[in-house]
């Protein structure tokens, strides 16, 4: 057997030695390379992480300025309504040297909910105002509106006979007349105690169905303290129903009440359920959408009756469904908003 010599050993050893160091030296480029991919990851993760806080901090500022937009929208509104109510909006008597010509009775201002678009701090704004009295009001209706207001949206009769009798119920205290009956001659099994609140307060009652409930609510009022309802402000939907019109033509108006034809002196508005005449209490419905998109709406109950001596108070504010957001994004899209909301005070 021959033994190699010492120059192929020394070789040999010299390509093993060099065969580490290449190993060696890939080891090490794998390591440097997932070193940096690690590097890299952290900076990705961190620099999402900063955008997402960053996206998410934009969201709360502007979801606070829309709110607070919102809620200017319904103090310029009010500020409008007191100028009515004291007749200031009237043309003012020019200073001729004459005696002024005696001013007629102000001319009413119907409020139904007809949306107007305005710019309020540099976003697009909604503002609708009804007034309370062309709604039902589950305080003072008694059973036979309220069933016709059910009937009208679709209710068979004798669904709506036992709802219209469970409202009545739950706003009356037992014992508040003889046999645990109210002035309707119905038995209440579930009462309030007392009136209704908020109209929030129909999912309390029982019976009623959650979506009946829902769609209750633009419909009805606890504060218009009126027995009737006003067919020249009543809710397009609610009108329809109470003059008998055709259950599509109802859920027409329910879906996209303006603009619509309806004759409010249509002779089928029963008389009995008729009371028309400023109630004095509206409510005014604002949507704002800021140009990023944030949006907010908000509602205020106002009454102008002058409890207290006061030009008006506040009764209840609250957030509210959403009705013209699409029309305000569009608006927008197409720069169709143009006027001021403060404009005309």
């Amino acid at each position: 057997m021959m033994r190699k010599g010492n120059g192929e050993t020394a070789r040999i050893r010299g390509s093993r030695r060099a065969s580490r160091r290449v190993r060696s030296g890939g080891y090490a480029l794998v390591v440097v390379i997932w070193g940096l991919g690690v590097i890299t990851l952290l900076i990705v993760s961190f620099m999402t992480t900063a955008r997402l806080r960053l996206q998410a901090a934009n969201n709360v500022t502007g979801a606070a300025q829309a709110d607070q937009i919102a809620e200017a929208a319904i103090n310029i509104e009010i500020l409008s309504l007191a100028k009515e109510k004291q007749g200031t909006s009237q043309p003012p008597v020019q200073a001729t040297g004459a005696l002024p010509t005696p001013k007629g009775p102000p001319q009413r201002i119907i409020h139904a909910g007809e949306p107007k678009f305005c710019l309020l701090g540099g976003a697009a704004v909604a503002l609708a105002t009804e007034d309370e009295g062309g709604k039902v009001d589950l305080n003072g209706a008694n059973q036979a509106l309220i069933k016709a207001m059910l009937v009208g949206f679709g209710l068979g009769m004798n669904d709506a006979d036992s709802a219209a009798n469970a409202i009545i119920a739950f706003r009356t205290p037992p014992g508040g007349s003889p046999n645990g009956q109210n002035s309707d001659g119905l038995v209440g099994s579930k009462a309030k105690q007392g009136l209704f609140q908020t109209i929030f307060e129909l999912d309390q009652v029982d019976g009623l169905e959650p979506s009946l409930v829902r769609d209750l609510f633009p419909f009805v009022s606890v504060h218009g303290r009126r027995p009737r309802v006003d067919s020249e402000t009543a809710p397009p939907a609610l009108f329809a129903a109470l003059i008998g019109a055709k259950p599509e033509d109802v859920q027409a108006l329910r879906a996209a009440p303006f603009p619509n034809n309806l004759d409010r002196s249509d002779p089928r508005f029963p008389t009995a359920f008729k009371q028309n005449g400023d109630s004095g209490v509206f409510l005014i419905h604002a949507e704002s959408r800021l140009q990023m998109g944030q949006t907010s709406v908000r509602e205020a109950i106002v009454d102008f009756n002058g409890d207290n001596g006061a030009l008006f108070a506040i009764r209840e504010t609250r957030r509210g469904s959403a009705r013209f957001l699409e029309q305000l994004r569009v608006a927008q899209q197409l720069g169709g908003v143009a006027s001021d909301c403060s404009a005309g005070l």
